[in-house]
């Protein structure tokens, strides 16, 4: 069988009669299982069509002996017989038209507030979820997660799973990887400590492949995206109580300091154009704010419980 993997721009429709198409196919000797392994991970929607098109098929062998005995008195009792087969048939699909939902799977929502909270999934896998954070968990074997805040990602290797993670605007694909992500609005950063995943998004020419020692961020403005290096033992190293940065926008480390450290810091617009590179201690989030600033050069102003930045010797 001859499919084309690409199509997950494809209708609905398109992708159940694909996936029953396999289906058909799987029982043949001749089945194509290269091509249907990478129709199967070309899009998570393939799977869970699939999973449906074959739960669909075993609900009608399971209740086969009763269709045909009521097909088959349907010519001594017409009228009778035809609203059992209706009903049965009736039933079949129900449960079919009902299975999108079971796949989908119960909805699991996470929050964090000023500590961060240790999650540990039946497969192995684990998420640190960080301060002022929220994580959802949804899917039959927990593989559709959206982010909102940060998060450290430690997910065990299964090709069978099509594992989705979606943060602001980019989807992150896994099967096996180690990786940190953060969040803040429209601006999105992946950090890569081990193994490989694929970034997309709508404003990315093309899914961005991640291996180990490789960050993307997101700007949320310009929604351009930049890969950058990065050392792999700093990924989620928040959790150590520090915080890394290489050439990182000055707003986006006051965005760090008010989740990771309590500490709030406004960053005018004549500064936002700043950059830090450096390493910050957590422990404190008055002294990694006055650390901050002393390290470019500038100076703090107390402002209604948190700081604002401005140019020294103002």
């Amino acid at each position: 069988m001859n499919t084309d993997p690409g199509t997950s721009t494809s209708s609905m429709r398109d992708i159940v009669e694909t996936a029953a198409q396999w289906h058909v196919a799987s029982a043949c000797d001749d089945m194509d299982w290269d091509g249907f392994t990478a129709w199967l991970e070309a899009d998570p929607a393939h799977a869970r069509a699939y999973d449906e098109i074959a739960l669909a098929d075993g609900l009608i062998d399971e209740h086969r002996p009763a269709l045909l005995e009521t097909e088959e008195a349907a010519f001594v009792a017409p009228s009778r017989t035809r609203v059992r087969l209706a009903l049965a048939v009736a039933a079949v699909l129900a449960v079919a038209i009902s299975l999108p939902a079971l796949l989908v799977g119960k909805e699991t929502v996470y929050r964090t507030e000023a500590a961060g909270r240790h999650i540990a999934l039946e497969d192995g896998s684990a998420i640190d979820l960080a301060p002022h954070s929220q994580l959802s968990i949804s899917g039959r074997r927990h593989d559709r997660m959206a982010l909102s805040g940060g998060a450290y990602f430690a997910i065990q290797h299964d090709p069978a799973r099509q594992l989705l993670i979606t943060a602001g605007p980019i989807g992150l694909r896994d099967i096996g990887t180690r990786f940190d992500v953060q969040r803040d609005g429209t601006s999105v950063r992946v950090a890569v400590s081990e193994g490989r995943l694929t970034a997309s998004s709508d404003g990315l020419d093309e899914p961005i492949a991640l291996d180990a020692g490789k960050a993307l961020r997101i700007d949320g403005e310009t929604a351009l995206g930049f890969v950058t290096p990065v050392r792999p033992e700093t990924v989620g190293e928040w959790r150590a109580g520090h915080l890394s940065y290489q050439n990182a926008p000055l707003a986006l480390v006051a965005g760090d300091l008010a989740r990771y450290a309590g500490v709030q810091i406004a960053v005018p617009v004549s500064l936002r154009s700043r950059t830090f590179s450096g390493t910050l201690a957590l422990g404190d989030g008055r002294t990694a704010a006055h650390d901050l600033a002393q390290l470019l050069g500038l100076a703090l102003r107390d402002d209604r419980g948190g700081f604002v930045m401005e140019p020294a010797g103002r």
